[in-house]
């Protein structure tokens, strides 16, 4: 479900939530830095109610909200500007041969972020069936 907005992201995610439709949720957005301190107060808003909501109803929710200094930080973040990293899981990343390269993925919050609600509904629904 896409919202307008990184502060949208924990009312969605607990109505989703609270239908009981899903084994796990992904949050998944981005907030980077300007000239002011607004995205602390984004930030800290947006993982609080997140962390509560899945608290408040057992459910696994993957945490993928970036906070990133600038815009070439967060292309890094979710596998580089022409996504050749888009499928690299947590730990696996490729640098560059080129040291000159700019676009070098350090990551893939995203299929992280896959592979961590997959992990975590599993974990659930083993602990529920103890």
């Amino acid at each position: 479900m896409w919202v307008p907005g990184t502060f949208e992201i924990p009312s969605t995610t607990n109505i989703m939530a609270i239908s009981k439709k899903f084994d796990a949720l992904i949050c998944l957005g981005a907030v980077i830095k300007g000239d002011t301190d607004h995205d602390k107060y984004i930030s800290y808003s947006a993982s609080g109610g997140i962390a509560k909501i899945a608290i408040n109803n057992n459910l696994p929710i993957i945490f993928g909200i970036l906070t990133t200094d600038n815009i070439e930080q967060a292309y890094q973040r979710c596998g580089g500007r022409d996504s050749k990293y888009i499928a690299t899981p947590r730990g696996t990343e490729k640098p560059s041969d080129d040291v000159n390269v700019k676009d070098v993925a350090v990551g893939n919050v995203g299929f992280n972020a896959g592979l961590d609600a997959v992990h975590m509904a599993n974990v659930f629904k083993s602990i529920n069936s103890l």
